[in-house]
């Protein structure tokens, strides 16, 4: 995995995180993950910090895809991912097993043409 840590100016606490797992070289794809501090929610940090790490995993990295899954009620993580350019592309069910229940997710992923605008 690749992580990044972001603090703010001249400061040393935690703010957010963004990074990748998942990531399949050969292919030239990755899964984007991010975390915000409660404090700091609603600030715009988690879109701004997508949308980063994603340009930056086209063009520095050369990957040509980048997804990210939600929980189906994690609507303020979807908002992220569509305001960065993801786009929707299916439902993934019991992907993942959360509090001992197998859940289902929603895909999302983005390729370069989908970003927005710098």
């Amino acid at each position: 995995p690749i992580h990044f840590a972001l603090v703010p100016d001249g400061g040393h606490a935690l703010v957010a995180t963004v990074g990748f797992h998942t990531r399949v070289p050969q292919h030239g794809t990755a899964e984007i993950t991010y975390d915000v501090a409660p404090s700091h929610w609603g600030r715009g940090i988690a879109s701004a910090a997508c949308l980063a790490a994603t340009r930056w995993a086209f063009e520095v990295c050369g990957w040509h895809r980048v997804q990210a899954t939600t929980v189906l009620a994690h609507a303020a993580s979807q908002r992220v991912l569509e305001r960065c350019g993801f786009r929707r592309e299916g439902l993934l069910r019991h992907l993942r097993v959360v509090r001992g229940v197998p859940t289902d997710y929603w895909l999302y992923a983005a390729i370069p043409g989908d970003l927005p605008p710098v």
